[in-house]
């Protein structure tokens, strides 16, 4: 499960806290709509280049292109799957 809350949304980007289940140290992530481009600024609890929650950011990620899309962006979130 992946926790996202929002930092700030500016014209040129989306920025999210997220966090993997049990952690408590949150990463950002940040997503630059008109390119498309996502990027990790820093790394949650237990993530990192060749982490197993490599798979949980990229939820994180679909996520918030899902709010870019639907111009809707909660202040918290979350998503779970089996």
């Amino acid at each position: 499960m992946v926790w996202l809350e929002k930092i700030e949304i500016t014209n040129e980007y989306v920025k999210y806290y997220y966090y993997v289940e049990r952690n408590t140290k949150k990463g950002v992530l940040t997503l630059f709509p008109k390119t498309k481009i996502c990027r990790v600024e820093e790394f949650c609890e237990g993530d990192g280049e060749d982490s197993c929650y490599e798979s949980n950011r990229g939820h994180a990620f679909c996520q918030m292109m899902r709010y870019v899309k639907n111009d809707n962006y909660p202040d918290e979130d979350f998503m779970a799957w089996y």
